[in-house]
This record gives C-alpha cells, sequence and structure tokens, in this order.
C-alpha cells in the first residue's frame, strides 16, 4: 500500500499535522470558556481579548527584545488569529515572532519555537518544510513522536 505514490503524498500532510498538534498542546484558551451567552457578544469578548494579548505580547517583546517565550506566545496569538479571519498577514507576523524565538534560543532548548514556525509552514501550505521541521521535532524528544 505504501508503495503507492498518492497515497504516500496524502499522508504526509497528515502525518505532519498529527505530529505538530502532538508537540504543540491543546490551544485551549481562557477566553474560550467565558460563560456568555450571546454567540455574538462571545465573539466580541474573544477578539477583544486577543487584541489586548497580542499588544500586551508586543509591548513585551519590545520591552525585552530576548524574551523568547514572549515570541512563542506572540506566533501562537498570530497562527489563531489568522484561522479565525484568515487573514494571510497574521501567518507572516507568526512566521517573524517563531524565527525570532529560533534565533534567541536554538531548537535543542526551544521546542515550542521549532513547533510553532513548523505549524507556520503547514498553514502556508509548505508541506515539505513543515514535514522536516516536524521530524526535527522527533529527533529532539523522539519519546514524543
Amino acid at each position: 500500500v505504501m508503495n503507492n505514490p498518492l497515497l504516500i503524498k496524502l499522508s504526509v500532510p497528515m502525518f505532519v499535522s498529527l505530529l505538530i498538534c502532538a508537540c504543540a498542546g491543546s490551544g485551549e484558551t481562557a477566553s474560550s470558556k467565558l460563560p456568555v451567552s450571546d454567540a455574538s457578544e462571545q465573539t466580541t469578548v474573544k477578539k477583544s481579548a486577543a487584541n489586548e494579548t497580542i499588544r500586551f505580547l508586543e509591548d513585551r517583546v519590545k520591552q525585552d527584545s530576548e524574551d523568547f517565550i514572549a515570541y512563542n506566545k506572540l506566533a501562537s496569538e498570530y497562527l489563531q488569529q489568522m484561522r479565525e479571519t484568515g487573514d494571510p498577514n497574521y501567518l507572516t507576523l507568526a512566521s517573524r515572532a517563531a524565527r525570532a524565538s529560533l534565533e534567541i534560543l536554538p531548537p535543542p532548548q526551544n521546542k515550542e519555537g521549532l513547533a510553532l514556525l513548523a505549524l507556520v509552514e503547514y498553514a502556508s501550505h509548505d508541506f515539505t518544510q513543515a514535514r522536516d521541521y516536524a521530524e526535527k521535532l522527533v529527533e529532539l524528544e523522539p519519546d514524543k513522536g
């Protein structure tokens, strides 16, 4: 079955997606648990909270350009905004934040930054690069692979 090129081609994105999800976490946020009854009101509250979080993290990295954790969180928030809005500019911002994080602390010590970069490449449909980053994650954490 795995000698079929079509099956191999179709299975690579699925493998990358599963691997990235296993390394990146659940992504559930406190704002997704807000007890708001009206759906439009909940959406407004969620957008407002996301914008505040992004502004906070952007200010944080301006104050401390070596805060790789803030860059990782910022990349994650940008990716979420890209999913919610469909605005590709968030993908560019997520890529910059993930790469900045990895410049500060390389992948062996910053697996989250590498996972985020893999997610960025996957969302950009650069499946080959996403796979390569995912394979690097497996090398760094073979027990999670």
